[in-house]
């Protein structure tokens, strides 16, 4: 087995123990909620008590550091919005994108 070169970078003060909460957290909103219900940031902040300012600079720690999460920890975040037409001052913005419902998909490393 090679090294892998991925690591982890803080950003914003967010560190990795909290971004692995994050999607623990929304993966067992998703299971909770059912197969067709998705979670929204509503649901997630108070399971977190977490301040949507906190949870922003969670978002960007993750956007930063996504590759990282995908290979290593095997963590895919995927966000969607309720409308086209929206504030975007007014709403989380996860790599560019308007975030109003998450999902997350966790691989098995093989």
């Amino acid at each position: 087995m090679q090294p892998s070169f991925h690591t982890f970078a803080a950003y914003g003060r967010i560190k990795e123990p909290l971004c692995l909460s994050f999607f623990e957290t929304v993966l067992r909103l998703q299971v909770e909620a059912g197969p067709h219900r998705l979670v929204s940031y509503k649901d997630i902040m108070p399971e977190m008590h977490i301040s949507r300012e906190r949870l922003q600079r969670v978002l960007d720690c993750i956007g930063r550091n996504w590759l990282y999460f995908k290979i290593e920890k095997g963590y895919m975040l995927t966000v969607s919005n309720i409308v086209m037409s929206v504030d975007w001052s007014r709403r989380f913005m996860y790599r560019g994108a308007p975030a109003y419902h998450f999902k997350v998909e966790k691989f098995k490393k093989v």
